[in-house]
């Protein structure tokens, strides 16, 4: 069941309990709660027909595109894409130079921006090729000689500032101070929460809060829409998070995780019964962008690594249920999706892993049970408790 309703010229979309309307809950789950924040999700006829009696705002439309500015397991906050305005656009000619060149490449060079910013400029109807509003759908479309290409007003992204929230305000995560000392934030991460926005106007993630209470931490770090940000945990992982908001306490934090000397405990729910320690050294490449997916192959040998990194990390059974186990996993290196890549490539997918599990194994959490319980170094030691839904199915796990 889900409830739908408007708030300040947004739509909020609460899903009270299972979806399970056949296909359209299916391909609503495909759509829409799989969404990243920020990402384009279509129609909005879709979610009207899971809730056929409710009357749509005036600005609801099945021709119009929309945008998630906050999405968690259980809440959704989408809004209508913001027009072009013609009048602000710059446009140039496309020279001989640049013929053959893809759109978010050309956009990049020319704009000097990163791909993903140019890539979020499409998202953001900002661009225009031939006079005509292009897309995300468009990035990879060839340019030719002569072709105006606008684009419209923004903020270059090391001008973008966080916007302050509230932990209280509806829809903000909820995040708790488990440790702190000079220069540094050891934050209590729900799972569901961000660690940053992606764009300037972006709400509902932890560091929408952290500005809030600390608004020092504008500009530490690699500053802008990441600043303070020490490292990062996947937006469905919850538990222990650095923040920095010092320059100082940033550097070296950054130093000591880049020298493997941050002691990193994750408790993690998988599928299966392993029995014995192990000790993993493998490979790891990105095999995939948005959504990312990441593969396992053996460690490269020599210096041509060839875009695979080495993740080395440990991992000890803690307690035996009857086709699951909770285990702990000690990670020396960090790289995207490590634990949740390596367990899976091990034969024991993290329970609820979208990603890397089978559906079966899916099925069985609301989110992937993966919980950041510490982190040690020097003066940093932070200890996060399980989370209500990890507890709460370890005891199911257990037949309480």
């Amino acid at each position: 069941m889900i409830r739908i309703r408007e708030d300040r010229g947004r739509l909020i979309i609460e899903r009270l309990g299972a979806l399970n309307r056949g296909l359209m809950a299916r391909e609503l789950t495909q759509r829409v709660w799989a969404c990243r924040p920020r990402r384009e999700i279509g129609p909005i006829a879709l979610i009207a027909q899971l809730d056929e009696n409710r009357e749509f705002p005036d600005w609801i439309s099945s021709r119009s595109k929309y945008r998630v500015v906050f999405a968690s397991d259980r809440t959704y906050i989408i809004e209508k894409g913001r027009p072009m305005d013609a009048e602000v656009m710059t446009t140039e000619i496309v020279p001989a130079n640049q013929a053959g060149v893809r759109l978010d490449v050309y956009l990049a060079a020319r704009l000097r921006v990163s791909r993903g910013q140019a890539r979020r400029l499409l998202d953001d109807a900002l661009v225009r090729v031939d006079d005509r509003v292009v897309g995300g759908k468009d990035k990879g479309r060839i340019l030719t000689v002569g072709t105006p290409v606008g684009v419209g007003a923004f903020r270059r992204p090391e001008d973008q500032r966080i916007v302050p929230e509230a932990a209280s305000q509806p829809g903000g995560p909820v995040i708790g101070i488990l440790a702190q000392g000079p220069g540094w934030l050891a934050i209590d991460k729900r799972a569901g929460a961000p660690v940053h926005p992606l764009r300037e106007d972006e709400r509902g993630t932890v560091l929408n809060v952290v500005v809030s209470m600390q608004p020092e931490v504008q500009g530490v770090g690699e500053g802008a829409l990441r600043s303070g940000v020490v490292h990062r945990l996947d937006v469905e992982t919850s538990g222990v998070l650095l923040v920095a908001t010092e320059q100082r306490s940033w550097e070296r934090l950054r130093g000591a995780f880049r020298e493997h000397r941050v002691e990193k405990t994750y408790r993690a729910l998988v599928a299966g019964n392993l029995r014995e320690p192990v000790q993993q050294e493998v490979g790891l490449f990105v095999a995939q962008h948005r959504p990312a997916k990441v593969r396992v192959t053996e460690p490269p040998t020599g210096q041509d690594a060839g875009g695979v990194r080495v993740a080395v990390q440990q991992i000890r059974p803690l307690e035996q249920f009857a086709n699951a186990c909770l285990v702990e996993v000690r990670p020396r290196t960090g790289f995207l999706h490590q634990i949740r890549a390596t367990l899976a490539h091990l034969g024991h997918p993290v329970l609820g892993d979208s990603i890397y599990a089978e559906s079966r194994v899916r099925e069985l959490a609301d989110r992937h049970q993966l919980h950041a319980a510490r982190v040690s170094v020097d003066d940093v030691d932070a200890t996060s408790p399980d989370p209500q839904d990890f507890s709460q199915l370890i005891a199911r796990l257990r037949g309480e």
